[in-house]
């Protein structure tokens, strides 16, 4: 559990991070950098967002999946690396799959948000 929290830290300390939100399957957090009112609105805002984004990659090839959403605006960026079971080894969402395992256990994943200035 020291390996998640000091990786936690070290994405926290990054310019401009203003916060981590780790959530579930159904998109409620689990783990947050944030203040809880902006962690009940993000997670709540990005999980259909996320889930909109999955259903339109996989209607377009059904053999296709949703591996990383990057979101800019003029004053911010919000990037999500989603984690859907069944991803290969070495690929960038396994990463965070491992990282959620180490957070969880064996609870089922879904995603990381990361929101930066």
């Amino acid at each position: 559990m020291a390996e998640v929290e000091e990786t936690l830290k070290r994405i926290q300390s990054q310019k401009g991070v203003q916060g981590i939100i780790i959530v579930n399957s159904e998109g409620i957090p689990i783990k947050s950098t944030m203040d809880n009112s902006s962690t009940v609105q993000y997670a709540g805002l990005m999980h259909n967002l996320i889930m909109k984004a999955r259903g339109t990659v996989r209607d377009i090839d059904p053999q296709n999946d949703l591996t990383f959403l990057r979101i800019r605006s003029k004053k911010n960026e919000i990037m999500v690396a989603p984690v859907w079971a069944g991803q290969p080894e070495g690929s960038r969402s396994h990463m965070w799959h491992d990282l959620w395992r180490k957070v969880m256990g064996n609870m089922s994943p879904t995603k990381i948000c990361t929101s930066f200035d």
